[in-house]
Formats: structure tokens, C-alpha cells, sequence
């Protein structure tokens, strides 16, 4: 499997049907992927594949970098287009009543998803709500979208775009809007993502005033014949390109997509996810591209490189890319240490990170010294169900860390949460809810 980057072009997104007026989407329309693959990987299965130069070709663009470029006669046939009108309807018919079946089913409860100033809650009986900051004592909190409180009444319909299939389902009801003094109305747009963890908020957008949409991927969609056709590989088409000699110094990056599956956490940091997780161990690193070197100095003068990091490991947990080693979500009472590498952008190790979480102590260690090799990132997991140690809640100072250094942490004494850094306060208060305090210590 190769890292891949999407290039969107400007195309019409046709659909079988719509019940909101279709918009030229950047999101559904045509895709193509480029996939970056180690040198290595570019010898044995393009340079020297005799197959895949029958259908396709390779295009120097300077630089030692080379594309390959498939022909049409590579695409595959679509399956779909082979069906009679009879039989597909039947199909369509099938795969919206399982999907809808299987919505239902395995998603019942909340996700989170955080953008930026907006955070959204959203709840398969609820609905879907926005806020800044934290939702329970917040007065920047609007429901976007409310779901009908009877299955029966829900509105769903099997849509297709030039990703593939998605059932669609509208949620209006939602807080009146100033602009239009209107309801507000959300599509959720449920897609096959085979993930393997729980759904996951892919994306909100509002598409216009006070109409939006998004993007849940539900891994179970996967087991349709429909919408198992869509997803990061339902493309236009794929492009596969590599450094054709090896220059660490200028194709590290590369390299780098190449073993890894980039994701974007924020504060210029990613998420890599290894494309052969047995190669790896199973095991995640976080890339950092900013300019500012890790050194005890700048541990030592500032919070803000820990900050970057909190907030990070918190989206990871919120948009369950961070997932317990059973592949399950974060579920608050968890127990847990977790540790990575942390890479540059061409690839080269800057330091490690550790993420300790109890149910009375959450800290971060930035540490080139900490020594962790798997398998996976964890070093415990605890779920809420296991009975906890009665000294768990007797943290009530401030502990040091490797070194004797002191990062920014947050401590529990009853239903007192204290954190170093006041910036932290926020992803705090959405971890824990309203019904605890979160305060700021000073350091020492």
C-alpha cells in the first residue's frame, strides 16, 4: 500500500437523487491520487514489471523523479454498469435496507470532531451540535441538525457522487438561524471507510447558509457490494510516482509518505500510520515540520512545543485515530501510556513523546532518552471496567518527570482538575465534561 496525496478537479458531481439542491463539491468531486513509493519499491514493481509497463508509462520530471501513468485499459471494468435495469434495483434496493440496518446498529452513541474554533458533538440520538470550547457550559453552542427521535421516521436515501455510493440521511430541526430565520439542516453522509475502528467524522462543512453537511465513514458499510466500491482507492485514476536514485537529503519526504500514511493533527504535526503494519510492528509515529528544535532549553523556557503536542494526542483521541490495542475507542476513565517517535519532515528521528493518562494524572514527556521499541505504542491499557488502585487518587502534587524535569500535567483531587498551562485548559474541559473543575496552577 502507498502514501497517497489527492489532486481535485473541477467536475459536476452527478447524483441519482438529491433532496437538497446539489453544489459543485470539492470533497465528492473527481479525484486523483498520486502515490509516493520508496525507490526500492519503484524498481521491483514499476521499473522492472513488465506488466504494469504494458499499461502504463513512465514520465521523467527532472530531478530523479520520475510518474507512472496508467492507461484506460488499467481501469477496472465497473462492476455496476454490467447490471440490468432489473437487477439494479434490486441491489440498490438491498444494499439501502442492510445499510440502513447496519447504521442503526453499530453506531449508537457519540463522536467528537475538532476544527479548529468549532467542535461538534454528534449523536445517533441527538443529532448534530456545534460549540467552542466546552459544550456542556459554553454560549457558542448551536444544534446544527436534530435526528428523529423513531428509527421508523428517519430519512434515508442510497446517493451516489464520483466517489461512489453513500446513503444519505437529512436531520432539520435544528436551532433557527439569524440569516434565513429558518431551521438549520444537516446531511449526514454515511460512507464506507474500512478503517476497522468505530465511525468517525470525516469532515462538517457548510455548503450554505445555515445548511450543512457531513461525512461519517462506518467501517460495517464496508460488507455492501455498493458502497464497499468507495473510498480512497475509487478514484479517476492513480498516478504512482518515486526519487529514481536515492538523495536522503532531497527525497526524504518521499521516502518518508512512501512507508507512511500521513494524517494532519494540527500545529503542524501528522499522524503516520505505516502502510505494512507488520513491517513496523503495528506501530505509529508523529512527524513534526516545524523549525524549532526539541532541546531541554526550549522544554525548559516554554510550554508552547508541549502545547502543540497536547493538542494533537486530544484531536487523535476525539477523532479515534488514537485506538486501544482491541481497536476500540478512547472511553473517558480509560487508563493508558502511550509512546512514539517523534520524525522530521525527511524522516529523521527529533526525540520521543509519551502520553501518560490515569484517572488522576495525564502528562506529556518530550524526551530524546525515552526508550520504547513495541510492539505498538502502548505501553498498558486499561479499560473503565477494570477495577481501579485505590492510589490512583491520591496524586494530589505535582510529580516530576524523567530527569527531574517538570512538563505541564494535569492532577485530580476529587473533582479538582489542575493543569500547568493555561492553553491546555480547553482540550481539558472537553475530555473530562462540565461537571468537574478544571483550573491553572502556576510553575514553579
Amino acid at each position: 500500500m502507498w502514501g497517497l496525496l489527492m489532486i481535485t478537479c473541477l467536475v459536476s458531481a452527478p447524483m441519482i437523487a438529491a433532496i437538497l439542491a446539489p453544489l459543485e463539491d470539492l470533497y465528492a468531486s473527481e479525484k486523483y491520487l498520486i502515490s509516493y513509493v520508496p525507490s526500492q519499491d519503484w524498481q521491483n514493481s514499476i521499473a522492472n514489471n513488465a506488466s504494469a509497463l504494458s499499461l502504463g508509462k513512465i514520465t521523467e520530471l527532472g530531478d530523479n523523479f520520475s510518474c507512472y501513468i496508467p492507461t484506460a485499459a488499467a481501469k477496472d471494468h465497473d462492476t455496476v454498469a454490467e447490471l440490468n435495469e432489473k437487477d439494479l434495483d434490486a441491489v440498490l434496493s438491498s444494499n439501502l435496507k442492510n445499510g440502513i440496518e447496519l447504521i442503526t446498529q453499530s453506531f449508537n452513541g457519540c463522536i467528537s470532531y475538532l476544527s479548529g474554533f468549532w467542535n461538534y458533538d454528534f449523536c445517533s440520538d441527538t443529532g448534530l451540535a456545534q460549540f467552542h470550547g466546552n459544550s456542556k457550559t459554553t454560549s457558542l453552542y448551536y444544534v446544527l441538525g436534530r435526528a428523529k427521535s423513531s428509527a421508523a421516521d428517519r430519512e434515508f436515501q442510497l446517493l451516489y457522487n464520483d466517489l461512489g455510493y453513500y446513503i444519505s440521511e437529512i436531520m432539520g430541526s435544528g436551532d433557527i438561524c439569524d440569516v434565513t430565520g429558518r431551521p438549520r439542516v444537516v446531511e449526514v453522509q454515511y460512507i464506507c471507510r474500512p478503517t476497522g475502528g468505530p465511525a468517525s467524522i470525516q469532515w462538517v462543512r457548510e455548503v450554505k447558509t445555515c445548511h450543512y453537511e457531513i461525512q461519517v465513514a462506518v467501517p460495517q458499510l464496508c460488507s455492501l457490494e455498493l458502497l464497499s466500491k468507495n473510498g480512497d482507492d475509487d478514484v479517476s485514476g492513480s498516478i504512482v510516482c518515486a526519487k529514481t536514485q536515492e538523495n536522503r537529503e532531497n527525497s526524504g519526504l518521499i521516502e518518508t509518505i512512501g512507508y507512511y500514511k500521513p494524517t494532519f493533527i494540527g500545529n503542524e504535526l501528522y499522524l503516520l500510520e505505516p502502510h505494512l503494519k507488520e513491517s513496523f510492528q503495528n506501530r505509529t509515529a508523529l512527524m513534526y515540520t516545524g523549525k524549532l528544535s526539541i532541546t531541554d532549553a526550549l522544554y525548559e523556557e516554554s510550554y508552547g512545543i508541549n502545547e502543540k503536542f497536547a493538542s494533537a494526542i486530544g484531536r487523535m483521541l476525539f477523532q479515534h485515530l488514537l485506538l486501544s490495542p482491541d481497536q476500540s475507542p478512547y472511553e473517558p476513565g480509560d487508563k493508558f501510556a502511550w509512546m512514539s517517535e517523534v520524525l522530521d519532515s525527511k524522516g529523521q528521528f527529533l526525540t520521543m513523546v509519551g502520553f501518560n493518562l490515569t484517572s488522576s494524572l495525564a502528562e506529556i514527556v518530550i524526551d530524546d532518552s525515552l526508550h520504547f521499541t513495541g510492539p505498538g505504542n502502548f505501553l498498558f491499557y486499561e479499560r473503565t471496567n477494570v477495577e481501579k488502585r485505590p492510589s490512583d487518587d491520591l496524586l494530589a502534587t505535582r510529580v516530576p518527570m524523567i530527569d527531574g524535569k517538570d512538563g505541564f500535567a494535569l492532577f485530580h483531587t476529587e473533582s479538582l482538575y489542575l493543569v500547568a498551562d493555561p492553553k491546555v485548559k480547553e482540550i481539558v474541559e472537553h475530555l473530562i465534561g462540565s461537571d468537574d473543575t478544571v483550573e491553572t496552577f502556576e510553575g514553579e
